[in-house]
């Protein structure tokens, strides 16, 4: 069965597709997240797919779903199509695989973690945290994300959280997270809107100085474009404080214990007489693009055997790094993707991790 991959669909090889589809009986279109490629096939009499319901048109097209269209089109072609493997089979199978089910968390390293580590025990369970759209949505299991809706959404959300809560006298604290190429994409305008309107909550700019999730594309705010070329940068700082905000700094969240302050700062502002959005800026390079800050200052660790299996560091912090043993009596540290940024050293209140001790060669000297 010939497949065609289209790596641009707008604007789309017309001639490719074209060429494509007449060599084909029926050609079914199988896109994310709207029928971008199939409205630009010139002739669609034989071609099936989002517009004529094929494929659904709402919901995600989880493997499960794909399958389903497969199987309906191949059968409908005169192909025999096996039965798919029932939930119980696919458990075996999954199970004899012998792999941890893990649900997906930021890498070991990330900054992000820091940032909500610090942000969840400053502020606690009640606080209100609107998120965005980024790699740091993950900051969910980390439970500081509590709506994720568009790019943008986490200053317009936490704004009318904030005027919603006014009427009914909540203070609660809101602490809104976006990233710097969010920020830049989609945050100003709200932050505008936001500072206009007196709205009072903490924004975090989650500065990784690139757009990780998506192939490390340069932001405005760097010095130089896709193509290499120097380009001119746009600090962030210079554009929080032309959208009107008075409270602005810029920290780094590997220091823990004063970021914290900082927060505990921020928050003071919000709820000062003259105050209004504060804004912090959590500047540090994401540790997959940029090793550098991370290992000209490595802090290795290890778990001592007080361990006792507690998991908090596990579920609160949540570093792939962090493994707790089959049989739950204890944690360790899997070297093979720890990058001794020595992060998780706060991330046990019981002390039970600590920073490695180095190991100091003797030099033998005898006299001649």
């Amino acid at each position: 069965m010939p497949i065609l991959k289209i790596g641009t669909p707008y604007p789309l090889p017309r001639k490719l597709v074209t060429d494509f589809v007449a060599r084909c009986e029926r050609v079914l279109v199988i896109e994310e997240p709207d029928a971008c490629i199939e409205l630009q096939i010139p002739d669609r009499t034989r071609v099936s797919g989002r517009l004529d319901g094929t494929v659904p048109n709402a919901g995600e097209l989880s493997p499960e779903v794909i399958t389903a269209v497969l199987a309906e089109a191949l059968e409908a072609g005169g192909a025999w199509v096996p039965p798919p493997p029932d939930d119980d089979s696919l458990a075996a199978i999954v199970q004899s695989l012998k792999i941890a089910p893990r649900r997906p968390r930021l890498c070991p390293g990330c900054s992000h973690r820091s940032a909500f580590f610090t942000v969840k025990h400053t502020f606690g369970p009640n606080a209100i945290y609107p998120g965005d759209i980024g790699c740091y949505t993950l900051g969910t299991n980390l439970r500081a994300v509590d709506t994720c809706v568009d790019m943008g959404a986490s200053v317009t959300m936490a704004a009318g959280f904030y005027h919603a809560n006014r009427l009914a006298g909540d203070k609660r604290p809101i602490i809104a997270t976006i990233g710097d190429s969010t920020f830049i994409h989609s945050g100003i305008v709200p932050l505008v809107n936001a500072v206009h309107t007196n709205a009072r909550f903490i924004l975090l700019i989650l500065d990784n100085h690139t757009t990780a999730m998506t192939g490390a594309q340069p932001t405005p705010a760097n010095d130089y474009i896709a193509d290499g070329d120097i380009a001119t940068k746009v600090p962030i700082p210079g554009l929080v404080q032309a959208c009107g905000v008075k409270f602005v700094r810029v920290a780094d969240p590997y220091d823990q214990k004063p970021f914290e302050s900082l927060l505990k700062e921020a928050q003071a502002f919000t709820q000062a007489p003259e105050g209004g959005v504060a804004v912090i800026i959590a500047d540090r390079p994401c540790v997959l693009y940029d090793r550098a800050p991370v290992d000209e200052n490595p802090v290795p660790v290890v778990i001592t055997e007080e361990c006792d299996g507690c998991r908090y560091c596990v579920e609160a912090f949540e570093c792939p790094a962090l493994i707790l043993r089959p049989d739950k009596s204890r944690v360790d540290i899997d070297y093979r993707v720890c990058v001794d940024c020595g992060q998780c050293i706060d991330a046990c209140y019981k002390g039970f991790i600590v920073p490695k001790e180095p190991v100091i060669s003797e030099t033998v000297i005898s006299n001649q």
